[in-house]
């Protein structure tokens, strides 16, 4: 689950681990920066530029640097979004969480072809989730 500081009730964590979105540069160029996907084909270049990864704290950072290993090299995320529409000029885009893929190779992805893959793969799943959470809510009431 990756979460923004403000969606966080009382900074209670759901099951398992919480990504806060500020930790991570991917989930941060998705949804604060409304960034359409993240792609990055070499994270280990990209950490001398400011990459950040929640999983990556310092002290296992320093291990991977050391041992030269690291769990993925590549990774690429999609926004699971869709269009809130209603009345108004208010229509905006809801994200409901991430799509990521990771690669334990660098060079993996090419935009070309990967990028309107996943980004249809995401709206997909996002119709999925939508529905299920309108269920969710109707069967609270």
């Amino acid at each position: 689950i990756a979460r923004s500081g403000s969606s966080a009730q009382g900074g209670a964590q759901a099951a398992g681990a919480v990504d806060w979105v500020r930790s991570n540069t991917d989930f941060e160029a998705v949804l604060l920066r409304r960034q359409p996907y993240y792609l990055c084909n070499d994270l280990v270049a990209e950490l001398s530029v400011g990459y950040r990864n929640s999983h990556w704290p310092p002290e296992r950072l320093k291990e991977m640097q050391t041992s030269n290993n690291y769990p993925y090299r590549s990774t690429i995320v999609w926004p699971l979004s869709g269009r809130i529409t209603g009345p108004g000029p208010d229509n905006d885009w809801m994200i409901l969480g991430f799509l990521s893929v990771d690669s334990p190779n660098t060079d993996t992805f090419d935009a070309s072809s990967i990028v309107p893959l996943g980004e249809t793969f995401a709206h997909a799943l996002y119709a999925g989730l939508n529905m299920y959470e309108n269920r969710q809510l109707e069967a609270a009431q």
